[in-house]
């Protein structure tokens, strides 16, 4: 909801920040800042949501986060799968980009899966 929300309302200055914050988190992988990595994800999300509107849903979310968060840096601490989710990430700023709400929404929801079943294999 927040994503598709989203994208009917992003502007240019979001997408650019979108890309400018891929950039950085590329550069925290290269670096192996994992800490700068998770932080510029949070950040990424944030900045996504942001242009929804829903203010209220947007706290959710990052309450959410918080309470997630350990479970973010294990799975994160995997470089194969950071360089996943720089893919994903990459993927749903183009659909931003092209005004592609549904598939912008789509696209977190797997990638949010992906996260989860990624969680699951490692602790199995």
């Amino acid at each position: 909801m927040l994503t598709e929300a989203a994208v009917t309302r992003i502007g240019g200055s979001t997408v650019d920040n979108l890309y400018g914050l891929l950039t950085k988190q590329e550069e925290a992988l290269d670096d192996g800042d994992r800490w700068q990595f998770l932080q510029l994800d949070r950040q990424f999300h944030e900045c996504l949501y942001h242009d929804a509107g829903y203010q209220t849903s947007l706290d959710l979310v990052q309450r959410l986060r918080d309470q997630s968060d350990r479970y973010v840096a294990a799975y994160q601490g995997d470089t194969k799968r950071s360089q996943t989710t720089l893919t994903e990430h990459r993927a749903i700023v183009r659909c931003c980009e092209a005004g592609d709400g549904v598939a912008a929404a789509r696209l977190i929801r797997e990638h949010v899966v992906h996260g989860i079943e990624y969680l699951r294999q490692i602790s199995a």
